[in-house]
């Protein structure tokens, strides 16, 4: 995709078609690393489903989202030595245009002794020609914040 208008398009289609949206960060490498797994689903059961690898540059802009297989590996080792389970979803979003959106993100994780643990956080998402460009975190309790930043974003 090149354009907003492109976007846009593949938006309300995977919209129309899935209702059901849920996405977990498996493992998290160092400062600008993760391994995020996703499925889609429709109310008749149909199911997407796939893992991601994302790499941010200095500036927090995405500069790759593949990874080899011995990262995957050491990603997956990594998170498996903290936690036993992680579960994450987005239970609001609002787009505020077709490259910009915010949305709370939810996370329960269960620690390998069966301790429990929830994080809240309020994400800033940018796209630019398609791609993930840039996420902005705030507080859970701040969305004032992440309202004024998004709306500063170009």
């Amino acid at each position: 995709m090149t354009s907003k208008t492109a976007l846009r398009g593949v938006v309300e289609r995977m919209l129309q078609q899935f209702s059901g949206f849920e996405h977990r960060i498996m493992a998290v490498r160092g400062e600008n690393v993760a391994l995020t797994w996703s499925r889609w689903s429709d109310v008749s059961g149909n199911q997407a489903a796939c893992y991601h690898t994302y790499e941010l540059d200095d500036d927090g802009h995405l500069a790759r989202n593949d990874r080899s297989a011995d990262d995957l590996r050491a990603s997956l080792e990594q998170l498996y030595g903290m936690v036993a389970a992680v579960r994450s979803w987005f239970p609001a979003l609002r787009w505020l245009s077709p490259t910009l959106l915010v949305a709370r993100l939810d996370r329960e994780g269960t620690g390998p002794d069966g301790e429990r643990y929830s994080w809240v956080r309020i994400l800033v998402i940018s796209y630019r020609d398609g791609l993930l460009a840039s996420i902005g975190e705030f507080d859970a309790d701040d969305d004032a914040a992440a309202f004024a930043y998004a709306s500063e974003m170009p």
